[in-house]
């Protein structure tokens, strides 16, 4: 996982998480197995919310975690909220088409 730099590959899951936000740290695990299994298909980000206030503002988030999904740049999917590993995966996998 990485620091967002660039969120316009063609398949991109940004995370916004909270140090504080049990349900975010949980979800940091979830995202760290998904990216390992994804790898160089789809580029996994990750945000600490209380270090990039200008990314909190410019995606509009309310609520942590937060999982964003984007195809070529644009955002196709939201999660704002925890949710298990198997829904993740079938969001990614319906963005994404992929298995």
């Amino acid at each position: 996982m990485i620091i967002v730099k660039n969120y316009n590959t063609e398949k991109t899951i940004i995370h916004f998480h909270s140090k504080w936000s049990i349900a975010s740290l949980r979800i940091i695990s979830v995202t760290e197995r998904l990216s390992n299994y994804y790898k160089g298909i789809i580029e996994f980000l990750r945000v600490e919310l209380e270090e990039e206030e200008y990314l909190i503002k410019k995606f509009n988030i309310k609520k942590t975690p937060t999982l964003i999904m984007f195809v070529n740049g644009l955002e196709k999917c939201r999660i704002e909220k925890y949710c298990r590993e198997r829904l993740i995966i079938r969001k990614i996998k319906k963005i994404f088409n992929v298995i």
